[in-house]
């Protein structure tokens, strides 16, 4: 099982841990049941939280808030500065940037770890600042925003300052220009890689037989539906009915997770919905 995304059986532990009550007895034993588990083990600070994308709303934040939890009873490879929360978070903040707010109000409520949610610790303590004033998640978004823009734009500042002072502020400028460029270079070759790599496994699923197509699909855990393009949503019940009952279960539950899309057709079409 990859470490990306969680088993059924995991995630509906994390969801319960997520939605424990403070002080709650039952947070305890689940963290106690969560111990030994491989995915949690896993969990490391550049974790892949995109799954995230393909459950409810507030099953996802449950499971963000579990992370909390998990990191806070040190059962993870993560934790301070290189937390895997903000991962986590900034998925969420993707899908709904003011409904992350309330998240980010619970993170900073539960956690002492100065680090998350954010990227930095002085947006966390603006953050701190904007929640007690703001009469709604959406004025405390806005003001948040405003806050990280007049930051941002001070730094700059700085960094344009420090760059013109003489007589290095030419050459200091130079050597940011040359770091700029290799960094600009060394992103282009690894989306360049890693787009030829897809490429490379696209062509290569196209070429199999649909059973084993199916068999690599419903065993990939390190990306959604979503991320396999339509014209490899092509089968019929009896491809599926051929898998081994495990395999099967697990394409179907896959299939019954899309809400939309060429996944969600082909659900619909196989009457599995």
């Amino acid at each position: 099982m990859s470490s990306q995304r969680p088993d059924q059986l995991t995630l509906e532990k994390l969801i319960a841990l997520g939605q424990c009550a403070d002080g709650e007895a039952r947070l305890g034993e689940l963290l106690g049941a969560l111990k030994a588990n491989a995915f949690v083990a896993s969990i490391h600070p550049f974790q892949d939280f995109e799954w995230l994308r393909d459950i409810p709303w507030a099953d996802a934040c449950a499971v963000v808030r579990a992370v909390v939890h998990l990191e806070a009873a040190r059962l993870t490879k993560s934790g301070g500065s290189a937390s895997a929360i903000k991962s986590a978070y900034r998925t969420m903040e993707d899908c709904d940037r003011v409904g992350a707010m309330e998240l980010a109000a619970w993170i900073v409520d539960h956690s002492d770890n100065d680090y998350i949610p954010f990227p930095m610790r002085k947006i966390r303590h603006a953050f701190e600042g904007t929640k007690r004033t703001a009469g709604s998640w959406a004025e405390c978004r806005e003001a948040l925003d405003r806050w990280c823009a007049d930051e941002w734009g001070r730094q700059r500042r700085v960094a344009e300052d420090m760059a013109n002072q003489k007589p290095e502020g030419e050459h200091r400028r130079q050597i940011q220009n040359a770091v700029a460029a290799r960094l600009n270079a060394e992103q282009a070759e690894i989306q360049h890689a890693r787009a030829s790599a897809r490429e490379k496994l696209l062509v290569e699923l196209r070429g199999l037989p649909i059973r084993e197509r199916l068999e690599h699909i419903a065993w990939d855990d390190t990306r959604s539906l979503s991320c396999y393009p339509a014209d490899l949503a092509v089968c019929t019940i009896e491809d599926v009915e051929q898998l081994d009952p495990v395999t099967k279960v697990r394409l179907i539950a896959k299939l019954r997770e899309r809400k939309k899309g060429p996944w969600h057709k082909l659900a619909k079409g196989l009457e599995l919905l």
